[in-house]
């Protein structure tokens, strides 16, 4: 009996150490598995962050695979101008403000700089239902190589605008008007674009400069408006 038993015994602990290694064995398989996971995970992270532009959050475009998806293709310029157009009122029929000649523009706008007078200056410069009814129609951004969409070109009109004013106020207040001259021009539809224009100064006694003051003169029907505020500053 004796012998019975410790074979018993020997046959248990034989059973009980399969079962610990196959409980091992599968621990470990588990484990390995989600190590796996875990490790592809970055990398997925990785691939997602390089596809998305630098500073911005990936944009899940998965919507995209699905059937009910339509691609927003580039709108036509007609609807491009009657969104533009929203709330412009009336449509614009002629350049308003400005002057009647070029020369009484430039010298206006000197005497506005110097006396840092910021309402006649503005009203100089291009409205918006102006650039929408008079300039942007017949522009080169209404067709390819130069196509784009009105407010995105009036938007960044504004901006070089808004920067060129504050600049020709810091460094041209006081500078009285001699003379100027434009190098170019060009006709769009009913405007004459006049452009690379230079102005004589007199900044002080006896100190003469020639620069440019401002970009791009709008003449359309006898009337001149400053369409962009481009300078030498």
């Amino acid at each position: 009996m004796g012998r019975l038993d410790a074979l018993r015994a020997q046959l248990i602990d034989g059973v009980v150490s399969r079962c610990v290694m196959v409980a091992v064995i599968a621990f470990a398989i588990t484990a390995c598995a989600r190590d796996s996971a875990r490790d592809a995970a970055p990398d997925a992270r990785r691939e997602s962050a390089s596809v998305a532009p630098a500073g911005q959050l990936a944009v899940d475009t998965s919507h995209r695979a699905r059937p009910v998806y339509v691609v927003d293709s580039v709108r036509p310029v007609a609807d491009e101008l009657r969104r533009f157009r929203t709330g412009l009122g009336p449509a614009q029929k002629s350049l308003s403000g400005g002057a009647r000649s070029r020369d009484a523009l430039v010298r206006r706008f000197l005497d506005a700089v110097s006396a840092s007078d910021t309402a006649a200056l503005r009203a100089m410069v291009l409205s918006r239902a102006e650039f929408a009814y008079l300039v942007y129609p017949s522009s080169p951004y209404t067709h390819p190589p130069y196509r784009q969409p009105p407010e995105l070109v009036w938007m960044q009109l504004q901006s070089s605008n808004a920067s060129g004013l504050r600049r020709v106020l810091e460094r041209a207040r006081g500078w009285s008007y001699l003379s100027h001259r434009c190098a170019s021009s060009a006709r769009e539809g009913r405007n004459f674009l006049w452009r690379q224009c230079r102005t004589r100064v007199l900044r002080a006694p006896g100190d003469t400069a020639d620069v440019q003051l401002f970009g791009v003169v709008v003449e359309r029907d006898g009337r001149f408006k400053l369409a962009s505020l481009e300078s030498d500053f």
